[in-house]
């Protein structure tokens, strides 16, 4: 009996993510705090957020030279658990995080409706994700992965007062994302972007915000409302939030919604004296402890796609081996079993066969001849035939029937 290895061979089929779907982060409990450092020259923020998909970690650090020249550096940690779907197979929800460092310099005019100039830069890094192969019952296996990436991004913009109790920042980017694709060798999505940051101060403390972002990965939408008010060592906010991020080249998009707890420190008493106005005017975002409210970088969602491999058995035909010369018994019945001379990769083998001794037969499934002895010498010459869906084999064969006179 031969015995013979048997090796499986696959075909590579390479596929991004072909769907997205959408993500819902909230609720989300949002805490902000500032405070004014050293003489009112430096200040510092904090930013944390804590939801059933999302958990974000924000600081910045800012200072001021000659009262006009201000400066913010700021890093992030975010994790968020998002649901991404494959081209083959079910979607999944998969926890993926995400580091960012971030840098803006800000430059105040002394007077007009023009208040500044921004010039900023952000970069950051979501490590990659293997997620459980799918396997299925015909034999393909379908690898699932899930890419990070590199993310740059480069702004310029400014901020004006288009009204009393109001301001209006914009800022054209230039964004660059690489996303760490292990079955295609690049992937890569850069262009040109802007966004927008509305502020309106309302009666009563309240104060609206609105920020729309259009931008080569993803277009995002997020508003808030807040309540803030003045207490002798700061100044109190409570608010509500929503956003929507659309992604872009099967990133996935997401919603969130949550409320919003804010304290600023030694901010506020300070600006509020200059500022005559009895809503909520645009002279505090002068101020750098507000400015520094703001983080110095901020990602609405971790950069990260959905990717996948589909392995496909190859279809390999049946091979033949030589068949020695079968030779049957004296008496009685025979019986040849011809599977055993074929190597079989493939989709299981049916048998046919030709040139077989009157009465015998060949078994379609098992490839076994037999038949009866008619008792005498005798030679058979034929052919046997091993056919699979990937194709077929023929082998020649002899057989001596042994009898006596």
């Amino acid at each position: 009996m031969i015995k013979y290895l048997l090796t499986a061979s696959f075909a590579c089929l390479s596929v991004l993510g072909a769907f997205t779907d959408t993500t819902n982060l909230g609720p989300i409990v949002q805490f902000e705090s500032s405070s004014l450092l050293l003489d009112e020259d430096f200040a510092v923020s904090f930013l944390g957020e804590i939801g059933p998909r999302n958990y974000r970690a924000n600081g910045t650090f800012g200072f001021e030279i000659c009262g006009e020249h201000q400066f913010k550096f700021g890093g992030e940690i975010l994790c968020q658990r998002l649901k991404y779907r494959f081209s083959a197979g079910e979607g999944t929800r998969q926890w993926m995080h995400q580091y960012a460092l971030g840098g803006e310099y800000r430059y105040l005019f002394e007077s007009g409706c023009f208040l500044s100039v921004d010039l900023g830069a952000n970069i950051s890094r979501a490590p990659s994700k293997w997620v459980r192969p799918v396997v299925f019952e015909n034999g393909v296996i379908i690898e699932r992965r899930i890419a990070g990436s590199h993310f740059s991004e480069l702004f310029l913009g400014g901020t004006l007062e288009p009204w009393s109790c109001a301001a209006l920042s914009v800022a054209a980017t230039y964004d660059w994302v690489h996303y760490n694709t292990h079955y295609r060798g690049s992937n890569n999505k850069s262009g040109f972007g802007v966004t927008a940051t509305f502020n309106q101060g309302l009666p009563y403390g309240l104060l609206f915000d609105i920020t729309g972002e259009l931008r080569a990965p993803f277009n995002t939408l997020r508003g808030a409302l807040n309540w803030q008010h003045q207490l002798r060592s700061g100044r109190l906010g409570v608010g509500v939030f929503a956003a929507a991020t659309d992604g872009k080249r099967h990133l996935p998009s997401s919603n969130a919604y949550g409320l919003q707890l804010a304290f600023d420190f030694g901010c506020w008493t300070q600006v509020q004296e200059g500022c005559e106005s009895a809503c909520l005017s645009v002279c505090p975002s002068l101020c750098l402890a507000d400015w520094v409210r703001t983080p110095a970088v901020y990602d609405p969602q971790v950069l990260a796609i959905a990717e996948s491999l589909v392995l496909l058995p190859v279809c390999n035909p049946p091979l033949g081996f030589p068949i020695p010369t079968l030779i049957g018994p004296l008496f009685g019945d025979y019986a040849f079993d011809l599977s055993r001379t074929f190597y079989n990769p493939g989709p299981p083998l049916t048998f046919s066969a030709t040139g077989l001794p009157t009465g015998a037969t060949i078994d379609p499934t098992t490839g076994i001849i037999s038949g009866f002895n008619p008792g005498f010498d005798e030679f058979f010459t034929g052919t046997v035939t091993a056919t699979s869906a990937c194709g077929s084999v023929t082998s020649r064969f002899e057989i001596f029937l042994p009898g006596f006179v």
